[in-house]
Formats: C-alpha cells, structure tokens, sequence
C-alpha cells in the first residue's frame, strides 16, 4: 500500500491505496515451455494478488485515528493479507502442479474470477463518498 494524497474541493485528503503489480524480471516462462495453460496459470496467481489486494483495500477503508496507529494498523493488516495471499497461490501451485494440470488451473482461474466479482471496486460509495469523484486506478 502507499498513501495517495486526494483533494476534493480544495481539502487535502490522505488515504492509503494497495495495487498489484508483477515483477517482469522474475515473471518469465522459458520460450519452449509455453502454452495457453501456463499463461492461465501465470494469470491466475495474478488475480490471487489482485484478489487480496482489493481485500486488504477494503480494511484500510476502514481504518481511522493518529497516523502511527493507522501505519501500525496497516502494517499489521498488509503482512496478515500477503501471507493468506502467499499460501492461497501454494495451494493453487501444488493442486495444479505447477500448472501443468490444465483442468484444476481452469478451476482455480473460475474460482478466482468469482471472488474478484465480489470486490469489483475497490472502493464504494458505503467506504468514501467522495471518492466517487476520483479514479482510484490513476
């Protein structure tokens, strides 16, 4: 997460924003080995990312007070999200083997798919009205 400095109607306003990203240096399939089931799989463990991503979004929507117990709270609430993130994209490696078991990779993807729909947005008019007024993707 980092924190995005908003202003609406002259007021600055602080709030803390999570992204996805992958690393390309480390995000590679040797030319030989690729295929459409590998490139799913290597999507997939994306949209696990961006999956926690939106969730820990929607906790630190909810997070108010000092800025050191908000940092402590977000801190706390980042390092819980990546590590369910980190062993749900174990789970989805050793029940697709890796990727090479193309049937559970197009479970996993479906599966995955479903839940980002429940946090399509990463913010809502329930979170912060005022941020219907912003595009939280720039």
């Amino acid at each position: 997460y980092y924190v995005k400095e908003f202003e609406i109607d002259g007021a600055s306003i602080e709030r803390l924003v999570t992204y996805s990203y992958i690393r390309q240096k480390t995000s590679f399939v040797k030319p030989y080995a690729k295929n459409n089931t590998l490139l799913q799989f290597n999507q997939t463990i994306f949209d696990v990312t961006e999956l926690y991503s939106r969730m820990l979004q929607k906790e630190l929507n909810n997070i108010f007070g000092s800025p050191l117990l908000v940092k402590n709270d977000a801190d706390a609430l980042t390092q819980n999200y990546f590590t369910q993130c980190q062993n749900r994209i174990q789970d989805f490696a050793t029940a697709s083997e890796n990727g090479r078991d193309e049937s559970t990779v197009k479970q996993w993807a479906n599966m995955i798919k479903e839940e980002l729909q429940k946090f399509k947005d990463r913010f809502s008019e329930h979170d912060f009205e005022f941020l219907q007024m912003i595009d939280p993707n720039s």
